[in-house]
């Protein structure tokens, strides 16, 4: 089963967890991209430097920072999580680390199904 794809990425800095403008427009745009009527999950991440406990604890504040404005929105959103450093995108290094600070928006049927199929989220 190939790994399906995030209806939208938000991108962070290191240690970053509140929103600029431009971050804010981001996450605007991809709730008009979604049904009003999906329930998605919202999932925070981190790069593996710094304490795994405190990159939960920022990955997790990133994740209900996201949901918060997707919730104003007018978006069901159902799970909020951080994951920490658990599941990277791209191999960790100096110019890799940044694509691992991310809040990714699941559909919720999408991640369902990668959860059937035995694989971690």
């Amino acid at each position: 089963t190939t790994r399906p794809e995030a209806l939208c990425t938000i991108p962070f800095a290191s240690n970053q967890w509140w929103l600029d403008g431009r971050r804010k427009q981001l996450i605007v745009r991809c709730s008009r991209r979604l049904s009003r009527r999906e329930p998605v999950a919202v999932l925070g991440q981190t790069d593996i430097n710094g304490v795994p406990r405190r990159n939960r604890r920022i990955s997790r504040r990133r994740a209900y920072t996201v949901a918060h404005v997707l919730r104003r929105e007018g978006r069901t959103v159902t799970v909020v999580r951080g994951l920490g450093a658990r599941t990277p995108r791209c191999d960790d290094g100096p110019r890799r680390a940044r694509c691992n600070r991310r809040v990714e928006v699941w559909s919720m049927a999408a991640l369902r199904a990668w959860k059937k199929a035995g694989r971690p989220w």
